[in-house]
């Protein structure tokens, strides 16, 4: 057999097995970030999406209405959408990061992130880093009125 003819047909076999565990690498790469999520109740913004907002309060005089949305659940933490709505209450003297907890898997979690609250009227996101815990969760608030404890439940 001619040796340009040997090169070639080596090439073209290393170039195969290169392309063959660059393929291998991708899908267990893939398949590792499944696993991830395998264990979580809720592991996915798809799935956090079957998830209803829930609604406490009123707008009413002394009240406060508070509805929070689970928007994204998994990769180590889970990401609320928040309204606040009140036609009485001053909201910049409370802190969402103070007065919220996230209980999950029995552990207990603070906000890592939350919108500072003003006015009357306050929209945004609240993250909490839950260091890959799952399964079903609650979010307590305290401190808000007119309820001194709010339970906000997902299961």
């Amino acid at each position: 057999m001619d040796s340009g003819l040997k090169i070639m047909l080596l090439t073209a076999l290393s170039a195969l097995v290169a392309g063959g565990l660059v393929a291998a690498v991708i899908l267990l790469k893939a398949q590792s970030n499944s696993n991830e999520l395998e264990g979580a109740s809720f592991g996915s913004v798809e799935q956090a999406k079957n998830l209803e907002p829930i609604t406490s309060g009123t707008t009413g005089n002394g009240d406060v209405e508070i509805s929070l949305t689970p928007k994204s659940v998994g990769g180590g933490q889970i990401v609320f959408s928040a309204a606040l709505n009140t036609h009485s209450v001053d909201l910049s003297q409370i802190s969402l990061k103070q007065a919220m907890a996230l209980d999950i898997g029995g552990k207990r979690f603070f906000p890592s992130s939350a919108p500072v609250l003003s006015g009357h009227h306050v929209n945004g996101q609240i993250v909490f880093s839950t260091g890959g815990a799952s399964g079903p969760f609650q979010v307590t608030i305290t401190g808000i009125p007119v309820q001194k404890q709010r339970v906000f439940k997902w299961s």
